[in-house]
C-alpha cells in the first residue's frame, strides 16, 4: 500500500495528512506544434488488469441485427485527435 502525504499550510500552521492510495496513474503534458497543452495519462498498469475480449464481426449486416435491438437507444462522440 502506498501512502500519500499531503502538507497544507492553513493560518501559519503547516499540516501533515496521510491517506491510503491504491493506485497512482503517472502523466505527463506534452505541447504540440501549436502550443496547445494536452494531458497524456499512462494508464498502462490498469490496464493490465482489465479484460480484453476477443471477437470479430464478420460484417455488418450479419452481426448487427444481433447486437441492436428495436428500442435501444445509440449515441455516438466524435473525439478530435484521440488515440
Amino acid at each position: 500500500m502506498i501512502k500519500k502525504l499531503t502538507l497544507t499550510c492553513q493560518m501559519g500552521r503547516l499540516e501533515e495528512k496521510v491517506e491510503n492510495v491504491r493506485i497512482i496513474n503517472p502523466f505527463l503534458i506534452s505541447v504540440n506544434s501549436n502550443g496547445k497543452p494536452r494531458r497524456c495519462d499512462d494508464l498502462r498498469f490498469v490496464n493490465g488488469y482489465l479484460s480484453s475480449p476477443m471477437f470479430k464481426m464478420q460484417s455488418l449486416g450479419g452481426d448487427v441485427p444481433n447486437v441492436v435491438h428495436n428500442g435501444d437507444e445509440l449515441f455516438t462522440r466524435d473525439l478530435e485527435k484521440a488515440f
